[in-house]
């Protein structure tokens, strides 16, 4: 085989040409890749060491040694990451936020991230950065945000948002148990149920009441639950009594977003002495406030029947009642009450109260509270009839103080028997006394002291309440057993009620 010389150095050239482009090539690679592989490298080994130390606790080295190699890799995801959960896990909540937020800025495409930052800001009660943080996944087909989407409504309150994005969420994944539980928690809560109520009462009028009473409820929403009621009671006075029949209908609703509640109610009274039938109304807004203190405000007009001569005389009374509630915590439980009042004959008067009580002790099953209450009581004119020596229509207290020591135990017998009594003893009160119109003394027993104005008498007031609650296993009834018997300025009253919940069965997801 023969060659040409011009063309052998032709094709000399052409594969020397190719060498020189594959060794540029390589050089080329191996510049400017081996940095990436050692930096991933790296990263390797710095999050392996990371996890080492965060799995021992050690948050401290942990953040150091993430925080050392963010300086030169500031877009490193599973440093981010990883920096944010050890910020969180040590008790740094703004530094994990910081990182979580960075980490998003940067990878907001990533669905991971996203869920798991979303979940932070859960865990830390910033349920409206929760919702933005999961709104692009709203509409999507993951199970995991939707349950987390969920899981923020129920914690705010919202019950029909999160009953709504739980079924989605199963409806993705019926076996998600987060969504499950919870969906299910929201079902047994707002189930059906009727309840029946007996009670019997006696005080030193003396007046003697038996009756009872039945509520049916039904949610229309998880947050608009609808009562319906009804009742008969008796009063007697030796050989005299009158029928009291009852009725009434009240509906609730909440509107989550802005913490407001309403509640209105109408019905009906009426005494078997009497053809007139008594009207009983009262709408009632409620604001929820920072770390779930209520405050409320109600109107209501009611029929009294509350002293003798009321059975006899129509006395109706209209209220606006303002209250502040801190429900039961850890720390304390509290509540402060305004009260104004205007009787059917134009005559006014005011209740203010306010009460708290703190844990005593460090028991792990029986809760033992104590506390302080204050109350005052007033009407601008005494409705006292000095020839029967009793309060005719109703009752007027006058300047009625009392400061008293509270005291409260909650004992659980076992997971379905619990006992509860709380009681208040009056360490400092008094009461300012109606004065005859011709002797100007005090008209009533007690031993008062004169002052420039009148004459005022001190006393105890008292009341205990002792409760059994018992919830049968895997029935649908609940059982409360509760006996009451407290001292006034005025009267004595003992009481004993019966409560039987009815709870009608749901279909649990």
């Amino acid at each position: 085989m023969t060659f040409c010389l011009a063309c052998g150095k032709e094709f000399v050239n052409y594969y020397t040409m190719r060498c020189q482009s594959v060794i540029q090539l390589t050089f080329f690679l191996t510049t400017f890749t081996s940095p990436v592989l050692i930096a991933q490298e790296q990263a390797t080994d710095i999050l392996a060491n990371a996890e080492q130390h965060i799995t021992s606790g050690r948050y401290g080295p942990a953040i150091r040694l993430l925080e050392g190699y963010l300086a030169d890799n500031p877009r490193s995801f599973e440093v981010l990451r990883m920096l944010a959960r050890a910020f969180y896990w040590s008790g740094s909540i703004d530094s994990a936020r910081q990182r979580y937020e960075e980490a998003l800025s940067f990878f907001p495409d990533n669905v991971p991230l996203r869920i798991e930052t979303a979940r932070f800001f859960l865990e830390t009660n910033q349920f409206d950065r929760t919702d933005e943080v999961l709104r692009p996944l709203a509409s999507a087909t993951n199970a995991e945000a939707l349950s987390l989407l969920g899981t923020a409504r129920y914690w705010k309150g919202d019950w029909t948002g999160a009953k709504n994005y739980f079924e989605r969420a199963l409806d993705v994944q019926p076996d998600h148990s987060d969504a499950r539980r919870q969906l299910n928690e929201i079902l047994a809560a707002t189930a059906s149920q009727v309840t029946f109520s007996p009670e019997f009462q006696s005080d030193n009028q003396p007046i003697r009441r038996v009756g009872g009473i039945a509520l049916y409820t039904v949610y229309i929403t998880p947050l608009s639950p609808l009562t319906i009621q009804g009742g008969l009671s008796r009063a007697s006075i030796q050989d005299t009594s009158w029928v009291f029949p009852q009725g009434a209908v009240s509906l609730r609703h909440i509107f989550p977003a802005s913490g407001l509640g309403i509640e209105a109610s109408a019905g009906a009274v009426q005494i078997s002495s009497r053809r007139d039938i008594e009207l009983t109304y009262q709408i009632a807004l409620s604001l929820r406030l920072p770390e779930s203190i209520t405050l409320k405000g109600q109107f209501e007009r009611r029929p009294y029947f509350e002293t003798i001569s009321s059975f006899s005389v129509p006395v109706s009374v209209t209220s606006w009642s303002f209250f502040l509630d801190r429900p039961e915590s850890e720390t304390w439980t509290g509540q402060a009450a305004f009260q104004s009042l205007r009787y059917i004959d134009g005559n006014t008067g005011t209740n203010l109260s306010a009460w708290f009580l703190f844990p005593v002790g460090q028991q792990k099953t029986i809760k033992i509270r104590a506390g302080y209450g204050f109350s005052l009581q007033d009407t601008r004119d005494s409705r006292f009839d000095f020839a029967s020596v009793t309060y005719a229509p109703y009752y007027t207290p006058l300047n009625v103080i009392s400061h008293n020591l509270l005291l409260s135990f909650q004992i659980p017998a076992s997971n379905h028997l619990n006992f509860h009594m709380n009681g208040s003893y009056g360490l400092i009160a008094s009461e300012n006394l109606p004065q005859s119109p011709t002797s100007g003394g005090p008209m009533i027993p007690g031993p008062p002291r004169s002052t420039n104005e009148t004459a005022q008498r001190s006393f105890h007031p008292w009341q205990l309440r002792m409760a059994l609650d018992f919830s049968p296993a895997d029935t649908p009834l609940q059982l409360q057993i509760e006996g009451t018997r407290f001292a006034t300025a005025y009267y004595q009253v003992s009481m004993a009620r019966l409560i039987v919940r009815y709870i009608f069965p749901v279909h649990l997801r």
